[in-house]
């Protein structure tokens, strides 16, 4: 019996173990510390900074959407250029690629979409979709748990599953 015990014991150590090998190949982590410093500064969960990352670009630093959003976390640069004004952020909007700007002002972004709309999912909401949408979307709601976007909904929960996943990590 002690035997099939410590059996199982060892098989359940082998099984947390590829659990967690698997969780690091699917949700890697990378500029760890400019995250914690943009999320002291801008007052956001780092977890939530990694997940946005990971759902928009997959840590490539050079990628460039098809409407013309850039780096991790995926900007476009008229966005980037309204939050460097707004918040009055001494970084070069244009240098998007640049890892470091780019988590800076995609994350004063998400603290202006909070200051705006208040609630996690709703920010997540106009972050993929575009705040003016959501705007029309709330029509006197406080917050929005879905939007009428198959593609946004499905972002979000990519997000949602993403930040369980930083939270203990980051």
């Amino acid at each position: 019996m002690r035997q099939v015990v410590i059996a199982f014991a060892i098989l359940g150590f082998i099984s947390l173990m590829a659990f967690m090998t698997l969780v690091w190949v699917i949700y890697p982590i990378r500029h760890r510390s400019d995250i914690r410093a943009a999320s002291e500064r801008f007052e956001i969960d780092a977890s939530l900074i990694a997940a946005v990352i990971w759902a928009e670009s997959r840590w490539n630093a050079s990628s460039v959407s098809n409407k013309g959003a850039v780096g991790l976390m995926q900007l476009l640069p008229s966005t980037a250029v309204f939050i460097v004004e707004k918040k009055g952020l001494e970084v070069d909007a244009t240098n998007l690629t640049c890892a470091r700007t780019n988590i800076i002002i995609g994350t004063a972004y998400l603290r202006y979409l909070f200051d705006r709309f208040g609630d996690e999912r709703t920010v997540l909401i106009a972050y993929n979709a575009g705040e003016g949408k959501v705007s029309k979307w709330l029509d006197g709601q406080d917050r929005l748990d879905t939007s009428p976007y198959p593609e946004t909904n499905a972002y979000l929960e990519q997000v949602m599953r993403a930040k369980r996943f930083y939270n203990w990590r980051i």
